[in-house]
């Protein structure tokens, strides 16, 4: 092999390991946490831990935020908000409860009565839901139930759109809950989802040691140069 051809390979696998090290493959789904915001009675139990969203892409242009109440310590939740207006409806128009037939006990329906999140969520909603039956919680999203809301993403945005949103620095969306009768002392609570933090890329085995191997090379390649010009 001359030393252009050499060149050639080294420049051509150099390139193609640096591109693997920058590439940073988009997010496909993500969980969000909560936090408790209003903290009613001190002393009643904390359900922040056992309430999630698990947020993914159907691969229709279609955003799906699966809510979940996952725990032994009896509650409920009543109303969902999704925000923060405008961010929200600019990326996600509603469609549909994706398994609400599927759940036992569980219907909700469109808009919520706050209209907006109270208990120190210092933000208004572009899209809210309840239990169906606003005189009784048995509609509502007990423990070990969930609930699939389905949004539209909007024209020329995508999924990275949407998880860019959960994870700016103050966040532009955010998912807001109401949860009534906690523990045993019924109380009700505000949660507000936690900022997600961006994992960060780590090259994998394979990257690392064809980068050492294109490094060797091109040590190499500058070798037998410095050779060829010393004779």
């Amino acid at each position: 092999m001359n030393n252009h051809k050499i060149l050639m390979t080294i420049s051509g696998s150099t390139g193609l390991l640096i591109g693997s090290l920058i590439y940073t493959p988009s997010v496909s789904a993500f969980t969000l946490n909560f936090v408790n915001k209003s903290n009613n009675n001190p002393s009643q139990v904390d359900v922040a831990s056992q309430l999630s969203v698990d947020v993914s892409e159907n691969g229709d242009g279609k955003i799906v935020f699966n809510l979940k109440n996952e725990g032994s310590i009896t509650s409920k939740i009543n109303q969902v908000y999704f925000g923060k207006e405008p961010n929200f409806s600019n990326l996600l128009t509603f469609v549909d409860f994706g398994n609400k037939e599927e759940i036992d006990g569980v219907d909700f329906v469109r808009g919520s009565n706050p209209p907006n999140p109270q208990g120190g969520i210092n933000w208004v909603d572009d899209f809210s839901a309840q239990r169906g039956t606003p005189q009784s919680q048995a509609k509502a999203i007990a423990n070990g139930e969930s609930l699939e809301f389905i949004f539209n993403l909007a024209s020329g945005k995508s999924f990275d759109d949407v998880f860019n949103g959960f994870s700016s620095d103050p966040t532009t969306l955010a998912v807001g809950l109401h949860v009534q009768g906690i523990g045993d002392s019924g109380k009700s609570d505000w949660f507000e989802t936690i900022q997600l933090t961006p994992p960060q890329p780590v090259p994998e085995p394979l990257t690392i040691l064809g980068t050492g191997l294109a490094l060797g090379l091109g040590g190499l390649f500058k070798s037998k140069q410095k050779q060829k010009s010393v004779v």
